[in-house]
């Protein structure tokens, strides 16, 4: 009986342990997905106001080819 004690005892310490080393992993390769994530996001974001700009010029490219249009029907 005390030998399956002592044997469950080790049992749930290796579990631990296992855990344990998984739980480092995890931490060390979500720190470093954060910091892929993060160089990704400033890049995204970089992006993003280049679309926001040239949306923009699009934008008032349409409106001023509206007036042109609008103009030469007008005369």
């Amino acid at each position: 009986m005390i030998n399956l004690i002592n044997i469950l005892l080790v049992y749930g310490v290796v579990i631990l342990v296992m855990n344990n080393i998984s739980l480092r992993n995890k931490i060390k390769y979500n720190k470093e997905f954060y910091e892929i994530d993060k160089k990704l996001a400033i890049e995204l974001a970089l992006v993003n106001a280049e679309m926001n700009k040239t949306y923009e010029k699009y934008i008032k490219n349409c409106e001023e080819f509206k007036e042109m249009i609008e103009n030469g029907k007008e005369n």
